[in-house]
């Protein structure tokens, strides 16, 4: 796992924040955050949008604040879930 070559840092608090690609509209699920706090019970999903606004490509529409450990380990799982859970307009 890519977490073990983090060594001591996998513990260490860490930032990390979701970019658009393209614009969507903002998932309505509970699975967003889940993910992280299976990981890390402390951490800290922050959505800028509210479920279901369209958020606009290139643009910041949530962080996550956990251990780095968290982080790398959830993000996949986080980002399978948005872009299948995402709506596109064509």
């Amino acid at each position: 796992m890519t977490t073990r070559l983090l060594g001591p840092l996998a513990d260490a608090r860490a930032t990390a924040r979701f970019v658009a690609k393209r614009g969507s509209s903002w998932p309505a699920c509970r699975s967003r955050s889940s993910c992280f706090r299976e990981l890390d019970p402390r951490a800290c999903f922050e959505s800028v949008d509210a479920e279901g606004d369209w958020t606009a490509p290139e643009r910041t529409f949530a962080t996550v604040r956990a251990t780095g450990r968290a982080v790398l380990g959830g993000e996949r799982v986080a980002l399978n879930f948005l872009q299948r859970l995402s709506e596109r307009r064509p």
